[in-house]
């Protein structure tokens, strides 16, 4: 069960970048690669755990080795993607919908 908690995460992520992809404008595409890279990881993940059965003993090892180091740079590479979208994403926009004042205008 936890496997596919771990494996339905970045599609929730996808989700919400999807839900938010007004406010996230320019961080849009960065958010959307980092959830589609983040999925690929965790697929390799548990692709590589069922996999890694089929060799034997020493094959296990190796399989295990190779899918964990996939799978992990995957994840870093997504949320390099996410650090990004991060700093992307415009910053114009305080509360919902209303503009910072500056400081030469008067409150209304």
């Amino acid at each position: 069960m936890a496997e596919l908690a771990g494996l339905l995460a970045p599609v929730a992520g996808a989700a919400m970048v999807l839900y938010y992809r007004r406010r996230l404008a320019g961080a849009f595409s960065w958010a959307l690669a980092a959830a589609l890279v983040a999925l690929a990881g965790s697929l390799v993940g548990a692709v590589t755990s069922r996999v890694m059965w089929l060799g034997g003993a020493d094959e296990v090892t190796e399989h295990m080795e190779l899918g964990a180091g996939i799978r992990n740079v995957l994840l870093a590479l997504a949320w390099l993607l996410l650090m990004v979208a991060a700093f992307r994403r415009p910053q114009g926009r305080t509360r919902a919908g209303s503009q910072p004042r500056t400081s030469g205008q008067a409150r209304r």
